[in-house]
């Protein structure tokens, strides 16, 4: 299994509550991974916030 440093969105979401400009540079950053993905013929079936981590999400 791989090792996944950060934290998981949904952990995060779970622990915190979040400003309107915090939500808005999460989408943001989403939707450009996913468009990332797409651009490379990516297929992610399972997305969710457990599976998306990430270093500049605080504790």
């Amino acid at each position: 299994m791989e090792d996944w440093s950060g934290v998981a969105l949904g952990q995060y979401l779970h622990s915190q509550s979040l400003d309107w400009p915090e939500v808005l540079a999460i989408a943001l950053q989403l939707a450009d991974i996913l468009h990332e993905l797409i651009q490379h013929r990516v297929v992610h079936k399972d997305i969710k916030p457990a599976n998306y981590h990430s270093q500049d999400l605080r504790s």
